[in-house]
């Protein structure tokens, strides 16, 4: 016990408590933005259109994988600030070459393309290169803010794009535009994430310009090579597992399965925005300094426990609720995606835990364990989707909920050994948790069967 103490004593700082706070709150502003007006989404757009959607969030969430060759990840490491600054130029570079070649391409071969993504070729196809520069760039600001520690400026950067995407998609929606009207609301909530910590990583490039060169920028990347070499691959294989079953399901037509899902993810993935992606930035801030003092065992016990206690019990709440209020809250055409929300309970539950340290890989110099561990578990989850769609279209989702699951599971195991850990110290934190977690549990029940019975 005293250890332990001693561990929890370093990871909660006053300093880390208002790390994690600012991020918490700017992104707690941001989450409930958007889901407030999401019953208002829900109703002006179809499941079909919502289809498109999650469609086009997918295709950038693989395509930002090249278009930044991970080195963005690298960002916070270098001691000097200037080598860190040639590393957002090249990033930069990398994301504008990457997305100009994307747009000749979308002009060239619209057909192609958007039967590539299952879909049918319209003015949305504009949206994919201008969403890949946009996220491309995005990510070189952010982790340079994360670098310097500018948490309140993150904060506001993801308000400015909660609210200007789903503001935009509300304003076009009611001038009628239908699945169009979604995916430019988005692509304009991105642009407004960029605005802001853009000027903010410029003006912090001008004193240092004359230090800042493509003759840095190729030291950079020499030095950090693994990053793209292994990194790029990693993360194809991650976002392959989790975003190619929702093209497949989409391309499927299956009805608006893809929409449903989306809607499910996106309800969902609030607590894990809200508290995992926070905590997560904040450890990448402050483990490479403890790894190197010899206390990142101390810090990713603190971030595990403290994700355990806190996060995972509303997301099994919400889960158990959300099959007897989800038509009513979004609509009658959307009761479907409250039984997905239950269904992907243990897969958000276990990457809420997960995702945040999964940079320890990174930090320790384990990129080729990473890649391993993310091909295997890409494969298994993409796998299991085309298995379920060749014997039964209407079980994908739930092949995609289990697999998932089972992936970031054996993530979780991975990371922490990785960071020292022992199970006896994992145990001890499911023993510590457990009567949390129930009363969560036990709150989702009483929830339910009050919805039931207000709702009969």
């Amino acid at each position: 016990m005293q250890t332990l103490l001693q561990r929890l004593s370093r990871l909660t700082s006053a300093d880390w408590f208002r790390s994690v706070g600012t991020l918490v709150g700017g992104t707690a502003v941001a989450q409930v933005l958007a889901l407030a007006l999401l019953p208002v989404l829900t109703r002006m757009y179809s499941p079909q259109d919502f289809s498109l959607l999650a469609v086009l969030m997918s295709t950038l969430t693989i395509g930002a994988v090249i278009t930044t060759m991970r080195l963005e990840l690298a960002i916070p490491l270098p001691e000097a600030d200037e080598d860190a600054m040639a590393l957002v130029g090249l990033v930069l570079v990398s994301t504008t070459v990457v997305s100009l070649l994307t747009f000749g391409v979308v002009l060239q071969y619209p057909v192609g393309v958007a039967t590539a993504m299952g879909q049918q070729p319209g003015p949305w196809l504009l949206c994919v290169p201008m969403g890949l520069f946009l996220v491309g760039a995005f990510s070189a600001f952010q982790f340079w803010a994360t670098r310097r520690r500018m948490f309140g400026d993150i904060a506001r950067t993801r308000i400015a794009q909660s609210l200007g995407g789903v503001a935009s998609q509300g304003a076009l929606g009611w001038t009628g535009f239908t699945a169009l009207g979604l995916v430019a609301g988005h692509t304009i909530g991105l642009a407004a994430g960029v605005a802001e910590l853009g000027l903010r990583t410029m003006r912090a490039w001008q004193p240092m310009r004359d230090r800042v060169g493509l003759g840095s920028m190729r030291r950079m990347l020499r030095v950090h090579w693994k990053f793209p070499m292994f990194s790029t691959l990693e993360a194809l294989a991650n976002v392959a597992g989790s975003q190619v079953p929702m093209i497949v399901i989409a391309a499927a037509a299956l009805g608006g399965e893809a929409g449903y899902l989306a809607l499910a993810t996106r309800v969902m993935a609030a607590p894990f925005s809200l508290l995992g992606g926070s905590v997560g930035q904040v450890y990448l801030s402050k483990a490479p300094s403890e790894l190197r003092q010899g206390r990142l065992d101390a810090l990713t016990l603190g971030v595990v426990e403290g994700l355990a206690r806190m996060g995972v019990g509303p997301i099994v709440c919400a889960g158990i609720v959300a099959p007897a209020i989800f038509g009513e809250v979004f609509g009658g055409d959307w009761h479907r995606a409250g039984d997905v929300v239950l269904l992907m309970v243990p897969m958000i539950a276990f990457q809420l835990v997960a995702s945040p340290i999964s940079m320890v890989m990174h930090i320790s110099g384990r990129q080729r364990q990473f890649l391993l561990l993310t091909v295997l578990g890409g494969c298994g989850r993409l796998g299991s989707v085309l298995l379920a769609g060749a014997l039964d279209p209407a079980w994908m989702i739930e092949a995609f909920a289990v697999s998932g699951a089972v992936f970031y599971a054996a993530s979780l195991l991975v990371f922490t050994r990785t960071a020292s850990l022992r199970w006896v110290d994992l145990g001890a934190v499911l023993r510590r948790s457990w009567l949390i977690i129930g009363m969560w549990m036990a709150v989702g029940f009483a929830g339910r069967a009050l919805a039931v019975w207000w709702l009969a």
